[in-house]
């Protein structure tokens, strides 16, 4: 799988002297400004840690490739920011119900791009080894994420940014995801990144797929789960069980030996 976007546009007799330029670019440009606005809310970060360059243009169909290519300033982030994005944007683009609000206007954008297409053309774009077809997307009957209000326990992996937001996994899913979250709760004494949390607010919830992960929301508590000593633990664990064998020689023959009775 390489790191590379690529949109095609097919359909009969599409070519690019038959598919008025303005509205192909216009998408291009879309679905360029939404795969950059879903890295930068996934990243927490004003600025996405890539950008895209056009490296392909054929000449017998319309055939547009991009590469993304990190910036200097966010070191060796721009590949793996890439691959999230594109892995994020099928869903925030098909649930459109409740996405977060800096998403709302790129996504919107995109579909609108997509419907000026010509009924009979076919947009297609493919990365991070998926494809998604867009004017399909942008044609079928909206699917509303399913808002629900809960708490639940996540590992805090980042958090910050000019308007604050953090990022949680849960065990129960395979993704991260990246929900609002007050100043004033990150800047407490109690929060801390790399720990475990229960986690309160209001999420939204993808219906549609598997689990019905949550994929956003607004972080309205947090508390940061008890820390467990290990060595505590292990002690507690030995004066339960472990003592009644301390003056067992062999552990082993004497668990068979107790089979055998």
């Amino acid at each position: 799988m390489t790191d590379e976007l690529y949109l095609d546009l097919d359909g009969p007799d599409v070519r690019p002297e038959t598919l008025d330029a303005q509205a192909s670019l216009a998408l291009a440009m879309a679905l360029l400004d939404a795969l950059l606005a879903v890295s930068k809310y996934e990243q927490t970060s004003e600025d996405a840690p890539f950008f895209l360059t056009l490296t392909e243009m054929k000449g017998a169909s319309v055939h547009f490739a991009f590469n993304p290519v990190a910036k200097v300033t966010h070191g060796n982030a721009g590949p793996d920011a890439f691959r999230l994005a594109a892995k994020r944007l099928p869903g925030y683009l098909s649930s459109r119900g409740a996405i977060p609000k800096l998403l709302s206007r790129p996504m919107d954008r995109l579909r609108q791009a997509t419907r000026g297409l010509p009924s009979h053309v076919v947009a297609r774009a493919r990365m991070n080894g998926e494809t998604i077809i867009l004017t399909d997307v942008a044609r079928t009957p909206e699917v509303s994420l399913v808002t629900t209000s809960e708490t639940v326990r996540a590992l805090i992996e980042r958090a910050g940014g000019q308007k604050p937001r953090v990022t949680l996994r849960m065990p129960s899913q395979k993704s991260s995801f990246t929900a609002d979250i007050p100043r004033a709760l990150l800047e407490s004494n109690d929060f801390h990144i790399y720990r475990l949390a229960d986690v309160s607010g209001i999420f939204q919830r993808d219906p549609m797929a598997v689990g019905s992960p949550i994929v956003s929301g607004q972080v309205t508590a947090i508390t940061m789960a008890a820390t467990v000593d290990k060595v505590a633990a292990f002690d507690a664990w030995y004066a339960a069980a472990g003592r009644p064998w301390k003056d067992v020689a062999d552990v082993e023959e004497e668990l068979r030996r107790r089979g055998r009775e």
